[in-house]
Formats: C-alpha cells, sequence, structure tokens
C-alpha cells in the first residue's frame, strides 16, 4: 500500500497515541471497515494481541546512538576488510563480529516492538 507522507504521519500518530504499530493499527482499521462494507459490526478481535507502547525520547536516543555506532562500525570494517586485502591479510575472524553486531542490532529493533525510526 502506497502512502503520501501526510498520510503516513496521520496513521504513525493516531497508531502510536492507541500503543499500537502502523501495520497493527492499519490492519485492525482495515478489517473493520471490511466487516462494515460486508453488513457487518467490526470486529473487537483485530485488536492485536501484542500492542507496542510508543516509543519514549530515552527509546528515540538509543534508536539514534546505535545508528550512529553501527555506521562507525560498519566503516571501521569496511576499513579493515580494505587493508587486509591490501596486504592479503586473512579475515575468518571478521564474519563472526559482524553477525555479532548484526544480531545485537536486530535484537535491539526487536525489543523496540519492531521499529528501527523513531
Amino acid at each position: 500500500m502506497r502512502l503520501t507522507l501526510q498520510e503516513y504521519s496521520l496513521l504513525e500518530r493516531t497508531a502510536h497515541r492507541r500503543g499500537l504499530t502502523v501495520s497493527a493499527f492499519t490492519r485492525a482499521v482495515a478489517v473493520d471497515v471490511a466487516n462494515t462494507y460486508e453488513g457487518r459490526p467490526p470486529s473487537h478481535e483485530t485488536v492485536p494481541v501484542a500492542a507496542v507502547p510508543p516509543l519514549t525520547d530515552g527509546h528515540i536516543n538509543a534508536i539514534s546512538a546505535l545508528r550512529v555506532e553501527v555506521m562507525r562500525a560498519g566503516i571501521e570494517v569496511r576499513e579493515v576488510a580494505r587493508r587486509a586485502s591490501a596486504d592479503g591479510v586473512d579475515l575468518n575472524g571478521l564474519g563472526a563480529a559482524i553477525d555479532a553486531l548484526s544480531a545485537s542490532t536486530c535484537e535491539v529493533v526487536r525489543l523496540l516492538g519492531g521499529r528501527s525510526h523513531p
């Protein structure tokens, strides 16, 4: 589904006020509207089971700091890889470090309800 920036912002604000992700809110509203068009009352069962609270300023600051650190790590990894390639150095251990960084980042995003953008 494609939305304008203004439409998405409206959905995002409304969803977060209700403690939902944009996806969960949009899904619930779409099912309720479809039920109405079918002549049925809106279903209370469409409310998502796992509502995610809105991001706090602390969450937003943590995400921003994490983004900076991930970008720095990426730059360092590229630089190490470039030097190693030029010097013929074996980089077998580098893959494990990159995987660990990726897993940590994914875990933070999961803990924040799947939201990586404030």
